[in-house]
């Protein structure tokens, strides 16, 4: 979260502002259930760095997908995305 409001709000004492930092690559790692993350190539809201930064703190047996072209808003309407949640939900 830091790195995101320092994205937008980089001319801001970002880390005294934020009441929660929310460390996302500092938790993960602790995460024992399965994680997957889908982030579209096109995010304006999130940039794709972000997201690549929680990558490289996932497990091997975690899951990263980009989907090309997509935004922060319409990611549920890639088939790339639907296929894969129903091959994760099948998963015993």
């Amino acid at each position: 979260m830091v790195s995101l409001v320092r994205h937008y709000a980089f001319i801001y004492p970002v880390e005294s502002l934020l009441k929660f930092k929310l460390l996302t690559n500092t938790y993960l790692p602790k995460v024992t259930a399965p994680i997957s993350i889908f982030h579209g190539t096109d995010d304006a809201l999130i940039p794709l760095s972000n997201a690549e930064k929680l990558k490289s703190v996932l497990k091997p047996t975690d899951l990263f997908v980009t989907l090309e072209k997509g935004t922060h808003h319409n990611l549920n309407n890639f088939p790339q995305m639907q296929q894969t949640l129903d091959s994760l939900l099948q998963r015993p």
